[in-house]
Parts: C-alpha cells; structure tokens; sequence
C-alpha cells in the first residue's frame, strides 16, 4: 500500500537510486547542461503499471489510433478540465505545474520550495523559466537518493542557488527555512503519497515565513463529494461497482476508486478548508481535475495564500 511509510520510502530509494545509475555517466560526460536534460528525465519517467497500459492499447484500438513504429499509441488517454481526452502521450505536468507556480511569485519571493521533490525535475524546469530571478531553491525530499540526484543535477549550474532538505510530511520540520522571508511552497503528486496528512504540515510553512503561498498540484478533487469521502475514509466500496468507467460523469468517481486502492491522501481539501474557515489562509483557485497523465488520478491545481 502506497500509505505504509516504508513502502514509499523503498519505492522511491530504489527508483532514484536507478535513475542516479543512468545519468551519472551523462552528467560526467559533459554533454548535458540543466536545460537539456528534459530528455533524460522523459526518458527514465516511470511508465504506467500494466492495467494503464492495457487501457490506452485498447483506447487506441478502439478509435483506431496511429501508433509509432515501436507499437505504441501516439496518443494516450488523459484528463484535461475534467474530461476525458486523447492527447500526445508526451504531454506533461511540469509545465503546467510551472506556470501556476510562476504567476505566484512576485519582486517580493526570494524562496522557492517544493515539498517531495524527487530528483528535483519540476525545481529545474522552474529555473529555466526564470534564469535571472535572484531566488533561492529547497529542494525537500524523503529519499537521500532523490537528494542525491537534485545535488548531481543542481551542480551543473553553479549559478543555481538550490538546497537539498530531507523532509517527511510525518514528522514535518521547517526549522531550514530563512525566518521571515517571502517563499512560494509548491507540492506535484507528493501530498498524495500520504494518506492522511497532519496540519502541522501546513502551520510549520505558515509560522516560518513572512509572507507565503501554497501551490499543489494533487488528485483531490474527488474529496469534495462527501459520500465519496465516506466510501474511500472507510476503506470500503459498494460491491458490484468496481469497474472503472470511461466515462466523464464517472471521473470523480474513479478518482476515489483509484484513491481507495493506492491508499491515497484522503484530507487535503479538507485542512485546507479548516485553515481557510479559521482565517489563516485564503483559498484563490480551486481547479478541479485540471490535467493527468493517468486518467484515474488526475491533479486537482490549489493556490493559498497566507492571511
């Protein structure tokens, strides 16, 4: 299950741990810099487990899809606004992601933190979008191998002023962040790792900081059905209806499905509604469902802002 800590603290060591393997010679080679590595990261990205794949060689059967010269669909099933859609498999989340984090960031933002990191791919694509920006970069992540990696890549540029941080949403420490200054605090599919989230998670960014918004791009959009909330909380399903339907009025529903099944974060929306209610944050958007490259776990865009 995705929410027993030593499983995703396995999962990940070992993934990155590979990763590290295949872009160390790259990175001695000289043959890379920081912006040419998007490549290398696509590369490695970790393909969908076997039910996805089986989803979209049917998707694409059944719409009688072009496919590449290897046998794989052009196009894969994704969700974009909250529907069902074909796009090119090649689409991605961080530029999404990137521009939602950028609108946020002002001549007052000097610190840029992403909480769960990984090897540091969306913190990189940011940089590149913002060369000349006099920001400071934490890159917070569970796995020393992910660390490890944003250090190997973060080094190619020594112009990129970037920090590796342990950090575990279930013992979260702040006490690394300059006091009183101004961060943007990003989060993409890492929140969802953890199945229920304490809010000291949220009030240790809001003590630490001056001024501070919050950007996540997370698969919670399914947590504002309340009966859904009960179903997935309860660790139970209605029987005789499991199937996962490619439908667009089922979506919400197979998200909490899907949810329920990886043991994912079920109070995201809830925290952040008690913060809101309590006025220590203001919710500015709530996009729900705005785009995944798994169609059963699409990413919910929220931006706070503390009051």
């Amino acid at each position: 299950m995705v929410n027993d800590p030593k499983f995703v603290l396995d999962h990940w060591e070992a993934s990155w741990t590979d990763f590290q393997r295949s872009i160390e010679p790259i990175i001695k080679s000289g043959a890379v810099d920081i912006a040419r590595l998007d490549d290398v990261f696509a590369q490695f990205s970790s393909p969908h487990d076997s039910f996805l794949n089986d989803v979209n060689d049917r998707n694409c059967a059944e719409r009688d899809l072009p496919r590449d010269p290897t046998g794989l669909p052009y196009q894969n099933l994704m969700v974009i606004d909250g529907r069902y859609v074909c796009a090119p498999r090649k689409l991605r989340t961080e530029p999404i992601l990137a521009d939602a984090v950028i609108t946020q960031i002002t001549d007052n933002t000097e610190l840029i933190v992403e909480l769960g990191c990984g090897s540091g791919r969306n913190l990189f694509y940011l940089y590149c979008a913002l060369p000349t920006w006099p920001l400071k970069y934490f890159a917070c992540e569970l796995t020393a191998a992910g660390r490890k990696v944003t250090e190997l890549i973060a080094a190619l540029d020594p112009k990129m002023d970037c920090v590796t941080q342990a950090f575990d949403y279930r013992d979260p420490d702040y006490s690394f962040i300059p006091r009183d200054q101004n961060a943007v605090f990003f989060t993409s599919h890492s929140v969802e790792q953890v199945n229920r989230l304490d809010r000291e998670v949220f009030d240790g960014m809001l003590e630490c900081t001056d001024g501070c918004v919050g950007v996540h791009l997370e698969p919670v959009g399914w947590q504002r059905d309340p009966e859904l909330k009960d179903l997935v909380e309860s660790n139970s399903w209605p029987d005789g209806q499991t199937a996962l339907e490619i439908v667009d009025g089922k979506l919400i529903r197979n998200s909490a499905r899907w949810a329920l099944d990886k043991g994912h974060n079920t109070n995201l929306l809830e925290i952040l509604d008690e913060l809101e209610t309590s006025g220590r944050i203001r919710i500015r958007t709530m996009a729900y469902d705005v785009f995944g490259t798994n169609p059963f776990n699409p990413g919910t865009l929220i931006v706070w802002e503390k009051v």
